[in-house]
């Protein structure tokens, strides 16, 4: 059937193709089983199925029940369509596109003020120059350019957003995932390849990623991004970064003048740190910046608290998961509502069936993100765990700590009870000691000389002269008394007159002038041996290293 020209037109049960141009008011179309092409109508409302190839061109309004092959769709004003088998393709719409199933590819080309609502796509998708798009499932891959709002409930493919002016939410998607250029806020609950995020202006949550994760943003003051990456992540800050990063990474962490350790909790701050960027990374973590962190420190005494923020975080993106399944269902009943009031007793009948398959949709999305939810409550129990673990081997190290002072303090009163303790001043530096622990460490130096130390007595012995301390010399029995001398045998007077005191001569004269007695040369002094003694000393346990240190510093 071939039409050029009128006013209106109905036509049903056409066998054969279809071809009407230039009609100003209204068409009707009901089951028509060839390809139909329109042109120039003022609006078509098409019911039942079309089995072939639908081209429609300059229409103001289109509603079409169903389409059993391709759909392509250009400059019209408003465009709803049921379900096309095949591929659909729409350029230059109006204000709205709704949707139910499309089979295929769906490539929509709108304007600045264009809104889509629809249901599911079997193939991919892309959109352009639309404000706003909410998107029940795609089993391809999925892009959006230049618009405002994005809501997508899943994804089997990659998904591109880019040049978005408000919120993107993102349920899920089974491949990899690039945002650009969006200055709203982004959610995304789970990411099944790689992510590479950036130029991001506002907040942004990724649930979980299980490759790889690239970001590269403003950060800016305020903001607040939370990310799960199974993979290695890269970090690209601004030239002026203003941002606190709190990670736990399993691997290692690279970066200008950080501090970190496989496993801990490392917070890293850069500026006045503004910006908020939490991140758990199952591989290596690298921070790109032009210059070094105000401050970097790594710990983990954090872990309880950074396990209940990722629980938190957790239950925010498992609430995000739910509110997208919510308004995907709710998106489901308008879709069936429109449907029946546009096809009337089909859609009556349809109206239970689009609600199920939405009410489906949303509550798979429910159940990933409560999975997602349940692992980052596993995940927090965990940091939880290990942080109650590491503060009890630390409260356990605090006591014997605590313990061993105290007996240090109870032996140095005990050694200290009456006594007088010995100070002195060695090449600046102070030292104080009981008189009993300088005996002590002389006797070690008898001991070690016995035992083949050689030096070790007289090092010790001249570093305590060194030191101009005169340690108490330990009491000693008293000295007996001295024995009577026995008288001595007369000598005979060699004079004869009575009272001359002069000895006989003898026949030898004895010089009993003492001759001097040459000096005994002291032995040279072998410091190094003495050095080398007072080490072998400490090495063996005989004195301790601190008063290794004060005898060789008194030794000079």
């Amino acid at each position: 059937v071939t039409i050029d020209g009128g006013q209106s037109l109905s036509l049903t049960s056409v066998r054969g193709d279809v071809e009407i141009k230039a009609i100003t008011d209204a068409i009707w179309l009901r089951h028509i089983s060839g390809d139909v092409e329109i042109e120039e109508v003022g609006s078509l409302t098409a019911q039942g199925r079309l089995k072939g190839d639908v081209d429609i061109s300059n229409v103001g309004s289109v509603e079409i029940e169903e389409v059993g092959g391709d759909l392509e769709v250009d400059h019209v004003s408003s465009l709803i369509v049921r379900s096309v088998q095949g591929d659909c393709k729409v350029g230059d719409i109006g204000d709205t596109f709704h949707y139910g199933e499309i089979g295929g590819d769906l490539d929509v080309r709108g304007a600045e003020q264009t809104a889509i609502v629809g249901g599911s796509v079997g193939g991919d998708c892309e959109f352009t120059n639309v404000m706003t798009i909410q998107v029940g499932s795609v089993g391809g891959d999925c892009e959006f350019a230049h618009g405002a709002n994005v809501q997508i409930g899943s994804v089997g493919g990659d998904v591109d957003i880019t040049h978005m002016t408000d919120t993107v939410k993102l349920s899920s998607t089974g491949g990899d995932c690039d945002i650009a250029e969006v200055t709203g806020a982004i959610m995304v609950n789970s990411i099944s390849g790689d992510a590479k995020l950036q130029s991001l202006n506002g907040s942004w949550s990724v649930g979980s990623v299980g490759g790889d994760a690239e970001l590269v943003g403003a950060f800016s003051p305020g903001s607040v991004s939370h990310a799960t990456i199974g993979g290695d992540a890269e970090i690209e800050l601004p030239d002026e970064p203003n941002i606190t990063i709190r990670a736990t990474v399993g691997g290692d962490i690279h970066g200008v003048d950080v501090v970190a350790a496989p496993g801990d909790m490392s917070a890293i701050v850069y500026g006045e740190g503004a910006a908020q960027l939490e991140l758990m990374v199952g591989g290596d973590l690298v921070l790109r910046s032009a210059g070094s962190p105000r401050s970097s420190s790594s710990s983990f005494g954090n872990w309880e608290e950074f396990g209940e923020e990722m629980g938190r975080m957790g239950e925010e993106i498992g609430r995000i998961g739910e509110e997208i399944g919510e308004e995907m269902g709710r998106m489901g009943e308008e879709i069936g509502r429109e449907m029946e009031a546009m096809f009337g007793d089909w859609g009556k009948g349809k109206r239970k069936d689009w609600s199920k398959k939405a009410h489906k949709q949303a509550e798979r999305v429910r159940q990933r993100m409560e999975e997602r939810r349940r692992e980052a409550e596993k995940r927090a129990r965990r940091s939880q765990e290990r942080a109650e673990r590491v503060r009890q081997r630390m409260e356990e190290r605090h006591q014997k700590t605590q313990e061993r002072v105290r007996r240090a303090q109870e032996r140095a009163e005990r050694y200290g009870r009456g006594k007088s303790r010995v100070r002195f001043r060695v090449n600046d530096r102070e030292w104080e000691f009981d008189p009993a622990r300088l005996e002590r460490i002389k006797e070690q130096a008898r001991q070690a000389a016995q035992e083949g130390i050689s030096g070790a007595m007289t090092a010790v012995e001249r570093a305590i002269a060194g030191m101009g301390a005169t340690p108490p010399t330990p009491p000693t029995s008293p000295t007996p008394p001295t024995p009577p001398t026995p008288p001595t045998s007369p000598v005979p007077s060699i004079g004869n007159q009575e009272g001359d005191r002069s000895y006989a001569a003898t026949d030898a004269t004895i010089n009993l002038a003492t001759e001097p007695q040459p000096t005994e040369v002291a032995p040279p002094v072998n410091i190094e041996e003495e050095r080398a003694a007072i080490l072998q000393m400490v090495a063996e346990g005989r004195i301790s290293p601190e008063e290794g240190d004060m005898l060789l510093d008194a030794l000079g």
